[in-house]
Formats: C-alpha cells, structure tokens, sequence
C-alpha cells in the first residue's frame, strides 16, 4: 500500500491511496475511501486494508497499520518577560519529554540551542525579542513562541554651563529609550534645585556645583 507507519495529527495531507493491482476498494477501519487524512483520525492505531478481486471472483486483501501519533505541545517560562539590555532571564522547559524529543531553542539575537531544558540569556540591544522551542517526537514537532521586551536607556546632559551668581537655568536630560517603561527621574544633589524628581530642574546654585 506504500503508506508510513505513523502520521502526526495535525497532518492535513490528503494522500491518495493507491493499490495494485488496481481496481480494488480501499477502507480504513472498515470504511470505504479513496485517501487518507490523518488530522480527520483519532489518536491511535487505524487499519488501512486493500481488497481486490480478480475475474474469477477470487478476493485478495492486505492490510497495513497506521499510527497517529500526538504532538509534543511545548510550553516554557519566562523568570521576567520585561529585562533591560545585558540583563540575565532564565528560560526554563515546562513538563516531562520523552527520551525519544528533541528539542532546539531559538533565542533570536541571543543564539541557538540545540538541546537543554533550562538556558540563562541576556540581550545586548533594546527591543521586542521573541524567544521559540520546537520539540520533535515520533516525527512530528510543534514550536512555541513568546516575547521578551528588552529597555534601553541613555541619558545625555547639555554641555557645562556658566552663569552668574544669582542666575537659574534649566538643566535639560535628553533621554534615548528602547521600551516603554515609566521614567523616573532623580537629581542630586538637592542643593539648589527647583526639584530632585522632575526631567528639567530649575537650578540655582550658590557656588560652583555639579549635578
């Protein structure tokens, strides 16, 4: 009959069964059809039986055993799903596999792994990276993907100015952000300064100072 011993089951491939010498009936569990579907079969065993008879009314059938066979649904955890750049995360494989699966990470900018049920990553560069595993067991494999949102942050005053005793200014922090975390903000020393928690404090320094 020339079929495989086993079939994942979200297998959608419409396989025409061919037998020879033709002409004869196909069934799978004592159904009569043309093609076998496997993600329209139960989990588990099927026979797939070919009967042909001949001009002498003579009836000839062979049976074979087909298997569908389940997927490896992955699951992994994050230890944090929002880290900044260089930050450590730990990725851990949720659940027993067989000693049959294998598995392969993909870390995107991090790397690969081609086995390993727990990894310690870090991102260098800011932004939304998607961590997947795929297990492969019985010929079959299923991947699974999440996020890690990565922050980046830069911060960059204006060059030192000099002013008169007596005189304020606006001290200006331009930041860069990869992220969209809160910002909180805090200045110091306090010594004249309009606020310590504000992006532009008003400064009004008595004396040479550096904030």
């Amino acid at each position: 009959i020339g079929l495989n011993s086993f079939y994942c089951e979200d297998d959608e491939t419409a396989i025409v069964l061919v037998g020879e010498p033709a002409g004869g009936i196909f069934t799978i569990d004592n159904v009569e059809v043309t093609e076998l579907v496997p993600n329209t079969l139960s989990l588990g065993e099927h026979t797939v039986s070919y009967t042909f008879t001949d001009e002498n009314n003579c009836t000839y059938q062979t049976d074979t055993i087909v298997t569908i066979v389940p997927l490896s649904a992955p699951e992994f955890s994050i230890s944090n799903a929002e880290i900044c750049e260089g930050e450590e995360v730990e990725i851990s494989l949720v659940g027993t596999l067989s000693a049959d699966a294998t598995i392969f990470w993909n870390f995107g900018e991090a790397g690969t792994q081609e086995s390993g049920e727990t990894h310690t990553i870090s991102y260098e560069n800011g932004g939304l990276q998607s961590i997947s595993v795929t297990i492969e067991e019985n010929g079959c494999s299923a991947t699974v993907t999440q996020d890690v949102q990565v922050n980046g942050l830069t911060v960059t005053l204006d060059e030192q100015p000099t002013i008169t005793l007596g005189e304020s200014l606006t001290l200006n922090a331009t930041v860069t952000q990869t992220g969209e975390s809160n910002l909180t903000y805090t200045w110091s020393p306090a010594e004249g300064l309009s606020c310590t928690d504000c992006p532009n404090p008003i400064a009004t320094p008595s004396d040479n100072i550096v904030y």
